[in-house]
């Protein structure tokens, strides 16, 4: 919800007012060249630039406590004071199928189809603050369609379970980024069309009674095309027409990514007993890279990108079902290697966020979850997880423009979380099933940005949420009721600093809120 954000001056910012109050008082201010009260800058008849503020663009009110001009006393405000409205309207639909078709006793086909369309538009007060320092705003339109056939079947009386299949994946769109500073405007953005296809392979051999091995391979293959055209990637002084003084950022033409690579996985288990399993997985997988969207500097003909992202991960742990099955048990312990992983960093001018290859990562941890049935109507759940995620090796260029350096946690991944729930099944005979549940998560402290910045931050919260749901004798009807964030807890679920203005945006998570869902099954 952009409504629920919050400017601050964040703690390591060279000045207390950034390059932003810079734009403020030296661009809006009443002395300022660009104002149409002082030729030549801008020519007479050019509207004043000095739209908000009467702040003069002196030294002393540059880095000084005037009330009118942009510094640590104004900006910092720590509530949502923002000159621009923050909005988001989007129309989303969708339709997806699955059709099964059984061709022989031990051999079957499975399609799954789906088409999504979305249009959508949203903007917001990049720096938060009472003084028109930047504008953020997006449209971004875009369909897709993916198909999957897949081929399922058994062999060897049993022994051999297997599959194969083929997948695709299409999507085209629009994504307009336009950017309006103090003195400047910025018209990120571009067309997209973009392809993956991907072969797959996989059979589970089942051998010596009680163990269990799998192999798989997959083939993926993607192609993204971001195709600039017309007056997008452009910058213009906003104190000119958009025809006099445009600076061409990206030029016209399309800029293609192409990335493939076979992902393998081993899986090998063992049943200790009827309820006891314990295993240990490899899996390799990729990420293609991209092409960077939002630019403020010079690039020539083709878009800045980003290289593909690689991780190895190993995973050994055991699941446990009791016989009456009124206790469930599993644990993992895992470690993923990371290359060349992907992280959000600011762009050389400074400005822009962009995606980089900040260098290479490991996270290692362990992970507990148990379902237990006192009764045939009560439940309780528990899951635990610890996670240790480093950055082991960084990237000088990307440590030098926001990103991590060697030894930095990575972004968003708290080291402890677990959840609570309690859920208990009341049958009313003829008239259904009513079914409460109230549950507790809670979450230790996290970054929001690769380099550890301790104002873009999070400390440790939980959140109460509660629901109960009816459902028909026949199971055809069902109505749910769910409140969340019962004891309307205040936290973040994002933080930036923004590059041109050197303010920081809290946005705050979602307070309590309830709705209620219907249900009809044919």
């Amino acid at each position: 919800d952009p409504s629920r954000a919050v400017a601050f001056i964040p703690p390591n910012s060279p000045t207390s007012t950034g390059n932003g109050g810079f734009q403020h008082n030296f661009f809006l201010g009443a002395n300022s060249p660009f104002n149409s009260d002082n030729p030549p800058f801008p020519p007479q008849g050019i509207p004043s630039l000095r739209q908000f503020n009467n702040c003069d663009a002196t030294p002393d009110n540059i880095e000084g406590t005037n009330a009118d001009c942009a510094n640590a006393s104004t900006v910092g405000l720590g509530k949502n004071t923002g000159n621009e409205d923050a909005y988001y309207e989007a129309e989303i639909w969708g339709v997806a199928a699955t059709i099964e078709w059984d061709i022989f006793e031990n051999m079957r086909i499975r399609s799954i189809t789906s088409y999504r369309d979305i249009d959508s538009e949203f903007g917001h007060d990049g720096d938060n603050s009472p003084f028109y320092l930047s504008w953020v705003r997006d449209v971004y339109d875009q369909d897709q369609f993916s198909q999957e056939l897949q081929l399922l079947g058994s062999s060897f009386d049993g022994s051999l379970d297997w599959i194969i299949g083929a997948y695709y994946f299409e999507e085209d769109g629009t994504n307009f980024n336009p950017v309006d500073f103090a003195g400047i405007d910025i018209e990120s953005g571009a067309d997209f069309d973009n392809e993956s296809e991907a072969y797959f392979a996989q059979g589970t051999y089942h051998f010596l009674e009680r163990w269990h091995f799998t192999a798989g391979i997959r083939y993926t293959d993607d192609t993204k095309d971001f195709i600039v055209k017309g007056d997008v990637q452009t910058a213009f002084p906003v104190f000119a027409p958009p025809v006099v003084g445009r600076v061409t950022l990206i030029d016209n033409g399309t800029t293609t990514l192409e990335s493939d690579d076979w992902t393998p996985m081993y899986n090998l288990a063992f049943d200790w007993t009827d309820n006891f399993m314990v295993y240990a997985n490899y899996a390799e997988g990729f990420k293609s890279g991209g092409v960077q969207q939002r630019n403020a500097g010079v690039f020539g003909p083709k878009a800045p990108t980003y290289d593909p992202e690689y991780v190895d991960s190993y995973e050994v742990g055991f699941k446990f079902n009791s016989a009456d099955g009124n206790l469930v048990v599993n644990a993992a312990a895992f470690y993923a290697d990371y290359t060349d992983i992907q992280l959000e960093t600011l762009a050389p001018e400074g400005i822009a966020p962009q995606l980089d290859n900040a260098g290479e990562a490991e996270i290692k941890g362990v992970e507990l979850e148990s379902r237990w049935a006192p009764t045939n109507n009560l439940f309780f759940e528990l899951a635990v997880g610890y996670i240790d995620a480093e950055i082991t090796e960084a990237d000088p260029d990307a440590t030098d423009s926001g990103g991590p350096a060697k030894g930095d946690t990575v972004p968003f991944v708290p080291e402890w979380n677990y959840a609570v729930s309690a859920i208990y099944i009341w049958d009313m005979e003829d008239w259904g099933t009513l079914t409460p549940r109230v549950d507790y998560s809670w979450r230790d402290d996290v970054f929001f940005t690769p380099d550890n910045d301790p104002g873009n931050s999070q400390d440790s919260f939980g959140i109460w949420n509660a629901s109960v749901q009816w459902v028909s004798p026949s199971d055809r009807y069902a109505v749910s009721a769910h409140w969340l964030n019962i004891a309307d807890e205040d936290y973040i679920i994002y933080s930036e600093i923004a590059g041109s203005s050197a303010t920081g945006n809290d946005i705050l998570g979602r307070p309590d809120e309830w709705y209620v869902t219907a249900e009809v099954r044919f």
